[in-house]
């Protein structure tokens, strides 16, 4: 055999080991590639079952969280009902009290009436009697002044019993509406207690300005909230009077007091007018 044909023998062989290394090698590589994909499909199948559990979770807790708003809106209706129901008796009693005051007065000015008519009656029994002295003398008209100063003397005991009367009377409604005042200063200082403003603060509110931030109306009466509130001095019971421009619009009581902002609820509006976003809103007008 010839120099070159073994040379040539000797490259092939080279050759053919240098290509069976290649496909050791390459077979090497795809086997590892094979295992690092099983292994990435095995993390991604383990993310995916994370992921779900992850989202159930967050799913139950987003119910949670829509059940307790609705507990929560049941209860702040609830709340609404029972302040408006305490507004309505406290409204109720105050005009019960003017009523009162005002049969009191009468009543006063009654007794002092009567106070007159006994003074007179008596004035005229002491009158009876003066006549009786003078006309003793005379049989016959000492009887006849003696006949009319009976019947007056009757007269003026049956005045005088029925005044006893009528003022015992008076003394008894007077202990009534005594303790009816008592009643009504109580259910006051609760209504106090209920806001935590005194009515000497309501009465005497400082000048707060500001604007309806928005308005709930699917709670009766109606919630609104303004961009006012500790920080501007405002309490709960304050009132805020709602217009935009020149048109009156209503009136809303605050109820709930956060540092910039505060909630009320529409306590009354002018037909045909509905309070809107942007209206401004001021303790005093």
């Amino acid at each position: 055999m010839s120099s070159i044909g073994k040379i040539f023998i000797v490259v092939n062989l080279a050759l053919s080991a240098l290509a069976l290394g290649w496909a050791v090698n390459h077979l090497e590589t795809a086997d590892n590639f094979k295992k690092d994909l099983e292994a990435a499909n095995t993390a991604h199948a383990a993310a995916l079952a994370d992921k779900d559990t992850t989202i159930g979770d967050l799913t139950n807790e987003l119910n949670t969280v829509k059940t307790a708003r609705g507990q929560d809106s049941q209860e702040l209706a609830a709340v609404t009902a029972d302040r408006d129901r305490l507004q309505s008796e406290l409204t109720r009693e105050q005009d019960r009290a003017n009523q009162m005051q005002s049969e009191l007065a009468t009543m006063t000015a009654s007794l002092a009436d009567y106070a007159s008519t006994n003074d007179n009656l008596q004035g005229r029994w002491e009158q009876s009697e003066a006549n009786l002295r003078q006309q003793i003398e005379a049989r016959r008209d000492a009887e006849q002044a003696q006949a009319a100063a009976e019947q007056g003397q009757r007269d003026a005991d049956s005045a005088r019993a029925d005044a006893e009367n009528t003022i015992a009377n008076l003394e008894r409604e007077v202990t009534s509406l005594t303790d009816a005042k008592g009643q009504l200063e109580i259910d006051l200082q609760a209504l106090i207690e209920y806001t935590g403003v005194s009515v000497a603060e309501i009465a005497n509110m400082p000048l707060i300005d500001g604007a309806v931030l928005a308005i709930n109306t699917s709670v009766a009466p109606g919630l609104v909230s303004i961009n006012k509130g500790t920080a501007d001095g405002v309490k709960r019971g304050f009132t805020f009077e709602v217009y935009q421009g020149g048109t009156y619009k209503g009136r809303v009581r605050v109820v709930e007091v956060q540092g910039n902002m505060c909630v009320a609820e529409v306590v009354k509006t002018v037909d045909g007018r509905s309070i809107s976003q942007g209206d401004s809103a001021s303790t005093r007008i």
